[in-house]
């Protein structure tokens, strides 16, 4: 399996003294998880943009640093919604994680035990389960019932079900575990 090419990028707020170390700190868990960095951006601002987490020049940069490096992934050392993270993926026409995603992908990685990954994608689905019902709240917002929502708000309200329910059934299954574990460790005392 060949090592996907990443640019890191990253927003450095103008209260933010620590930035270059902890933008350091994201490269690193980039080669932890067996990213190859081809390069780097950073814009200085007072905020995050709210479209794309840059502003819409930096983007275009990014987009174009992309292409010419042959980029895998963005990884965003700041944390950003999923349709932030979306919209910057169709801009730049590659996948863009933020620095979360980009720890639970280690965690994933790393985890040899049932019950490690079993956590982890508790984990993982309990980190995108606010993703998938962020722009449902706003429909709220505007009134109406289930039955008058559009397409995307069903799709949303179905892909938040199931990621309840994966993440119920998962936890009944480590608590299985856990149990049978802490049995087997009585039966040999």
């Amino acid at each position: 399996m060949s090592e996907m090419r990443c640019v890191l990028a990253g927003v450095q707020l103008r209260d933010d003294r620590d930035f270059t170390e902890r933008f350091q700190e994201t490269n690193a868990l980039c080669e932890a998880c067996g990213f190859v960095t081809v390069g780097t951006l950073v814009q200085r601002s007072r905020t995050l943009d709210p479209n794309t987490g840059l502003r819409s020049g930096k983007a275009a940069e990014l987009a174009a640093l992309c292409r010419q490096s042959s980029a895998d992934i963005i990884v965003l050392h700041n944390n950003v919604s999923a349709g932030c993270a979306a919209r910057l993926a169709q801009l730049t026409e590659t996948e863009v994680i933020d620095r979360t995603a980009l720890i639970l992908r280690i965690f994933s990685m790393r985890a040899r035990t049932k019950e490690a990954r079993l956590q982890t994608e508790i984990a993982r689905l309990s980190y995108l389960l606010p993703v998938s019902t962020s722009e449902d709240t706003e429909s709220h917002k505007r009134g109406g019932s289930y039955a008058n929502r559009g397409a995307g708000e069903m799709r949303r309200a179905q892909l938040a079900s199931r990621y309840r329910g994966r993440i119920a059934a998962l936890k009944k299954e480590l608590a299985a575990l856990e149990r049978r574990g802490m049995q087997s460790e009585k039966r040999r005392n």
